[in-house]
């Protein structure tokens, strides 16, 4: 009698280590610890496929050996902070640039996992204050005689104008 047995063997598995880095406008202090979402797109997939991580921080994702991944960012960027807002003043907004990626020296967020190593995607964040938008308010007076009166001239009239947000 034959028998003939077989099991499973495991395929083996790499690192992908996605690291997360905020750069501030000169000047700001830093915004604290921001979550931020991060996939990985990886043929064959990778365990956790995403995850939130923190400005500063990284997070490490098992890959199957040879998978070739696309690493992203999240379209929901995380909301500032009221520092943010202070910083930038009541006549501009903080707004996030688009993120930059690299990986060894690359600037495209794609590896490919090889055996028994950790391949690293690097994500930088930036913000700058972004001037709100503004227009001009313009007011004309028009004072019109009554008739058979001389006109009348050099006549100021005092306005006061509540716009929101305030004029600056």
């Amino acid at each position: 009698k034959i028998l003939n047995m077989w099991k499973c063997k495991p395929k083996p598995m790499s690192k992908l280590v996605v690291r997360k880095w905020m750069v501030n406008p000169v000047g700001m202090m830093s915004l604290g610890s921001l979550g931020f979402n991060v996939n990985t797109n990886c043929t064959p997939a990778s365990t956790p496929s995403s995850g939130i991580v923190p400005s500063g921080s990284s997070m490490t994702f098992a890959v199957p050996t040879g998978s070739t991944c696309v690493v992203t960012e999240s379209a929901s960027m995380p909301a500032f902070p009221t520092s943010a807002q202070t910083f930038c003043g009541p006549n501009a907004t903080p707004v996030w640039d688009p993120p930059l990626y690299s990986s060894s020296g690359n600037s495209v967020p794609s590896v490919t996992t090889v055996s028994g190593s950790t391949q690293t995607v690097d994500i930088t964040n930036k913000w700058h204050c972004k001037p709100n938008p503004t227009s001009t308010l313009e007011v004309r007076k028009r004072v019109v005689s009554q008739p058979g009166m001389p006109p009348l001239t050099n006549l100021n009239f005092g306005i006061n104008a509540n716009c929101t947000p305030a004029l600056s």
